[in-house]
């Protein structure tokens, strides 16, 4: 330690915030680069179904904020039924998302039958704990041109039976063991999405390398 008049100087801790910002940097410059790159794969993409994640009047911020992460980081986009149970300028949202929330494809809807009136005839998939079909066993191999949409209500219910019961072929779970009630909203949301692009073959530029 050096003093420096009435201050300590420790020399030690000046390379480590150093590399803390290059790191960060790097980690930027790569999301970047990816998401450039699949932008650019879907415009090319001759034949191949969008992905939508569609959350129906959620009610808690840092789990949008986790799930808006997640879209960006493969492309997806995120869709918002109104009413929401917070406010999108809200700090907890955009502290999960981080500087991801500005890079996401965002749509938004003013209520459940505005989303249906617009995506009822869409291939939908409906994620409830009141179904007993397992999410698994989907076939979710890309249809020329078709978009798909993986429905998610709300934390403390879910999805309204008016859903359910509208879409019984639709309907689908995570599987879990009895006396589960439910899996957290955004867990459940990365596990489908990446679901979705294995069956899709994790189509370039998504790999695992880090650069």
């Amino acid at each position: 330690m050096e003093e420096t008049g009435s201050h300590s100087v420790i020399p030690y801790m000046i390379p480590s915030m150093t590399t803390f910002k290059a790191s960060m940097e790097k980690e930027s410059n790569l999301f970047a680069d990816l998401f450039e790159g699949l932008t650019a794969w879907r415009v090319e993409a001759d034949a191949c179904s969008m992905l939508n994640i569609v959350l129906v009047e959620p009610e808690i911020p840092q789990n949008t904020g986790n799930i808006s992460r997640t879209c960006s980081a493969t492309a997806t986009r995120l869709i918002l039924v109104h009413p929401l149970g917070f406010s999108l300028d809200e700090r907890h949202l955009r502290r999960a998302g981080l500087d991801y929330w500005d890079r996401l494809d965002l749509v938004q809807y003013p209520s459940r039958d505005a989303f249906l009136e617009e995506h009822g005839k869409d291939r939908l998939v409906l994620f409830s704990a009141r179904c007993d079909r397992s999410f698994f066993d989907l076939d979710l191999s890309a249809r020329d041109n078709e978009d798909i949409y993986f429905v998610f209500g709300r934390e403390s219910c879910g999805l309204g039976r008016d859903m359910t019961e509208r879409f019984p072929d639709s309907c689908v779970r995570l599987p879990m063991i009895a006396g589960t009630r439910s899996l957290n909203l955004s867990n459940t949301v990365a596990v489908a999405t990446y679901e979705y692009y294995r069956q899709q073959g994790f189509p370039p530029p998504m790999s695992c390398a880090d650069g």
